[in-house]
C-alpha cells in the first residue's frame, strides 16, 4: 500500500456554492440515478451487470488480452453471459496522451489494431459495447502507474487532474451508451471533508464546462480505518453538508460506488464480516429516513472465490438480495488480476462459472437498451 499526502483546494468548496446560482444542467439529462435507482431518459430503469476490464492503464494502453483472444470474442462472450456494462480504468498519462498508440506486444491476436491511437481505441470500445448494448464507465484509475491517496500528488495538481478529465469529456461525451465517469479511484489515506469538497467542486465543475455531457458522476467511498473498509469503501463518516450535496442538490447525476472486498483482499478478518457492517459501509444510503436520493453502484467486488473467500461471497450476496442492492461491477474479466483473478481464466477463454453464477444471482435481469 502506499501513501503520501496530497494537497487539496484551500479554498473551501462550499464558500461559492451557496452564493452562486447553481449551474442549470439539462432537464432530462440522459442518465440520472434517484430514488435509489439508474434511469435512460428518466423512464427507462437500468439494472446493470457489469465487469471492470483493466489495461488501458497499464503499459499495454489498451484492454489486456488481446494478445490471447480477438476482441470481438471477448464482447461475444460478456453478451452471451448478459453482462450489460463494462468499467475501463484509465491513466492520468494515458487520458494526456491520447495520440500515441498502444503496445504492439499486447495485440497478437488483434493485428488491425497496431498503430492505433488510443483515442481510437477509445472509441472502438464504446462503438463494439453499443452493438452489444453495452454501456461503459470511464475510471480515473492510478497517476503513475499508483492508486493515489487523493486525486493530486506532489507533482500533479487538482487542475492537471481535471484538465486530463477533460481530454476525455471532449472527446467522448456525446455517446449515449458513455454511462458516466469515475472521478477517482479509491480514495484512501485522506478524510471524508477533503474527499467531499473535492468531488463536489469537481461535478460543479464538469456540469459549467461540459452542459452536453449527459453522464453520471460515480463517487466513491473512502477507506474508513474506524470501519475496516478497503480502499474507496466506506460512506459512514460522510459530513452532512456532502451528504446533502451529493445525496440531494446533485443527485440527479451522482451514483454512490463503494467497492466491497472480502478475504482474497483483508485476509482472515473479512471472515467476520457481516450486514451490520455492509450496512455501515454503504448500505445506509437507502434507508429511507436518511434521505439520499443517488443509487448504489458497486464499483468493485471481487476475489478467488475459494474456501473463506466464496462463503464471504455468499454472505454478501445474502445482504445485497434482501436489500435490493442489485447494481455492481465484478472485478474483474482479467485472469491476470494478482489478488482476485478473474471471470475468465488463464487461458483468457474459459470461464470460472462459480464467478458467473454469483454475479448472474445477483443481478437475474439485467437491463438492454438500444443507443
Amino acid at each position: 500500500m502506499y501513501f503520501f499526502h496530497h494537497p487539496f483546494l484551500t479554498i473551501s468548496v462550499f464558500s461559492f456554492l451557496f452564493c452562486n446560482s447553481f449551474f442549470s444542467v439539462a432537464a432530462f439529462p440522459l442518465w440520472t440515478s434517484s430514488k435509489h435507482v439508474l434511469w435512460y431518459k428518466n423512464t427507462d430503469e437500468f439494472r446493470l451487470k457489469g465487469l471492470n476490464w483493466f489495461g488501458f492503464e497499464t503499459n499495454c494502453r489498451v484492454v489486456h488480452g488481446l494478445w490471447a483472444t480477438p476482441i470481438d470474442e471477448f464482447f461475444e462472450f460478456m453478451a452471451n453471459e448478459k453482462y450489460n456494462a463494462l468499467r475501463i480504468p484509465l491513466s492520468y498519462e494515458l487520458m494526456n496522451s491520447l495520440d500515441e498508440p498502444a503496445n504492439p506486444d499486447c495485440l497478437g491476436q488483434n493485428p488491425w489494431m497496431v498503430n492505433m491511437p488510443v483515442r481510437d481505441l477509445l472509441h472502438m470500445m464504446l462503438d463494439k459495447a453499443r452493438v452489444h448494448q453495452m454501456v461503459i464507465l470511464f475510471d480515473f484509475h492510478t497517476i503513475n502507474s499508483i492508486i493515489t491517496e487523493g486525486p493530486s500528488t506532489d507533482v500533479v495538481s487538482i487542475l492537471d487532474v481535471r484538465n486530463a478529465w477533460y481530454n476525455i469529456l471532449r472527446e467522448y461525451h456525446s455517446y449515449s451508451n458513455l454511462l458516466g465517469i469515475d472521478i477517482k479511484n479509491e480514495p484512501h489515506g485522506i478524510s471524508w471533508k477533503e474527499w467531499g469538497q473535492y468531488a463536489v467542486g469537481f461535478i460543479r465543475q464538469v456540469q459549467h464546462d461540459f452542459p452536453d455531457f449527459q453522464g453520471l458522476f460515480f463517487v466513491e467511498g473512502i477507506q474508513d480505518l474506524n470501519d475496516q473498509s478497503v480502499w474507496g469503501g466506506s460512506f459512514s463518516n460522510m459530513p452532512e453538508d456532502v451528504r446533502d450535496m451529493l445525496g440531494n442538490v446533485y443527485s440527479p447525476r451522482v451514483v454512490f460506488s463503494p467497492h466491497v472486498y472480502g478475504v482474497s483482499i483483508r485476509g482472515t478478518s473479512a471472515v467476520y464480516d457481516d450486514d451490520n457492517l455492509f450496512h455501515t459501509w454503504f448500505g445506509f444510503i437507502q434507508d429511507e429516513q436518511n434521505n439520499i436520493q443517488g443509487g448504489i453502484v458497486i464499483g468493485e467486488v471481487g476475489g478467488f472465490y475459494i474456501l473463506d473467500d466464496y462463503e464471504w461471497h455468499e454472505k454478501l450476496l445474502r445482504y445485497l438480495q434482501s436489500n435490493n442492492i442489485t447494481n455492481a461491477f465484478y472485478w474483474c474479466l482479467n485472469p491476470d488480476s494478482i489478488d482476485t483473478q478473474g471471470v475468465l481464466q488463464q487461458d483468457w477463454k474459459t470461464p470460472n462459472q462459480g464467478k458467473l453464477d454469483f454475479h448472474h444471482a445477483l443481478q437475474p435481469n439485467p437491463t438492454f437498451l438500444r443507443f
